[in-house]
C-alpha cells in the first residue's frame, strides 16, 4: 500500500460511515461497535487486527514486537500521512455528528495537498452524493369494485325410487277368506242361522 491507496481508503471509509469511532469516554478507537473504524483502523486488515492495540497511537502498535505482518503492510505508507490521517477523524469527531461528512471534505484537500495527492475520488464521491436517487411513480390506485354474486339454482331433488311390494315395510292388509260358491251343507246352513239366532237374543 502506498500513500495515494491509503489516503483514498480512509477518506472515503469516513465519508462511508459518516461518523467517528470512539470510546465511551471518547478516545478514538480502531474497531467499534457495528463494524465502526477510525481512520487509520480503516486501514488495518481483519486479520491483523488485535484488541491490544487500542489506546495506542499507530507509531506505537508498529513498534510493538508481533506486528511485523503490519509493519510490511504499511510499509510503503508514510508515518506522518497515517497520523494526519488520524488526526483528521479526531479532529472532525468532535463536530456535530450531522456536519461530519462536510468537515472531512473541508479537511482532505489539506491533507492531499501536503503529501502531493489526488483527490480525484474524493470528488467522484461528492459529486455522486449529490446525485438524486431513482424517482418512483405512484402507482394509480385501485378502486375496489363490488363483488359478483352468481345466482345458481337448485337441483331438483330426484324422487324417491319405487318401492317393490315384496321389499316394503308397511304393514300388510289381512287377507280375506276366499268366499267359495259351492253350494253348502243343509245342516251347516241350519247351524249357522241357529247360531246368529242366539246371538240376536244377548245384543
Amino acid at each position: 500500500m502506498n500513500n495515494q491507496g491509503a489516503f483514498d481508503i480512509a477518506v472515503l471509509h469516513l465519508l462511508n460511515q459518516g461518523a467517528s469511532c470512539v470510546s465511551s469516554s471518547g478516545k478514538s478507537q480502531y474497531r467499534g461497535i457495528n463494524g465502526a473504524k477510525n481512520a487509520v483502523g480503516a486501514l488495518i486488515p481483519e486479520a491483523l487486527y488485535s484488541s491490544s492495540m487500542e489506546g495506542k497511537s499507530i507509531h506505537q502498535v508498529l513498534a510493538a514486537s508481533g506486528n511485523e505482518q503490519l509493519r510490511e503492510h504499511l510499509k510503503g505508507v508514510s508515518p506522518r500521512l497515517l497520523t494526519e490521517l488520524q488526526d483528521l477523524h479526531d479532529r472532525v469527531g468532535k463536530c456535530l455528528p450531522s456536519l461530519f461528512r462536510d468537515i472531512v471534505l473541508d479537511g482532505a484537500p489539506r491533507v492531499a495537498q501536503m503529501f502531493s495527492l489526488s483527490m480525484r475520488m474524493i470528488h467522484l464521491w461528492a459529486a455522486y452524493r449529490k446525485i438524486p436517487g431513482p424517482l418512483t411513480r405512484d402507482r394509480p390506485k385501485t378502486v375496489p369494485t363490488a363483488p359478483v354474486v352468481v345466482f345458481v339454482p337448485p337441483r331438483p331433488t330426484p324422487p324417491p325410487p319405487p318401492v317393490s311390494p315384496l321389499t316394503s315395510s308397511a304393514p300388510s292388509a289381512p287377507a280375506q277368506p276366499a268366499i267359495s260358491n259351492a253350494p253348502q251343507d243343509p245342516r251347516e246352513v241350519l247351524r249357522n242361522q241357529q247360531l246368529a239366532a242366539l246371538r240376536d237374543l244377548f245384543v
